[in-house]
């Protein structure tokens, strides 16, 4: 009896049906080369600032601080995919005595969908996985691994959530 290999579905970005054809994610490790990714399932993010409190020797809360900016990210990609991806940053981290899960890369999404309001560009910039899972089920969907990322920062069509100020006063 033959058997078929179930069709891609669509993949999904915050929970946006996209078609493969508008879209394009590749992923970079520093220090290699940056890789075409066509296998995946679905990209979320997700950015948190959490200003700190100041009180003084007041009950009231006298000012904020900036806060601290958390941007995460979990992807996920069929399983073919990414054993190309955990090679690349594999090979990319192994002069440097680095294991693929402690390699930082660059993942940037373009996109044209009538639902994102045209073009789109999404980076997330120093990249980590974090958490690396596989669930297997009992039914025909293709394997595929979800990765839990930390992100240093991510870059929604070139802007930031937080800028910082360097030593010279120009911002990063």
């Amino acid at each position: 009896m033959p058997t078929f290999r179930p069709i891609l579905s669509y993949p999904e970005y915050n929970g946006h049906r996209l078609s493969r054809t508008s879209c394009d994610l590749r992923i970079a490790p520093d220090g290699g080369p940056p890789l075409v990714v066509s296998g995946w399932k679905s990209i979320s993010h997700k950015t948190e600032l959490t200003p700190g409190e100041t009180y003084g020797n007041r009950a009231k809360i006298q000012g904020r601080t900036r806060g601290k900016f958390k941007p995460t990210m979990d992807i996920e990609l069929y399983a073919e995919d990414a054993e190309l991806v955990r090679i690349a940053l594999a090979a990319a981290g192994r002069l440097r005595g680095l294991g693929w899960m402690e390699v930082s890369f660059t993942a940037v999404l373009t996109a044209f969908e009538k639902v994102l309001q045209g073009a789109f560009l999404f980076e997330g910039i120093g990249c980590r996985i974090m958490s690396d899972e596989l669930s297997v089920g009992d039914n025909d969907d293709q394997l595929a691994r979800k990765w839990s990322l930390h992100l240093t920062d991510m870059r929604i069509n070139g802007l930031s959530a937080v800028l910082e100020n360097t030593a010279t006063g120009l911002p990063v």
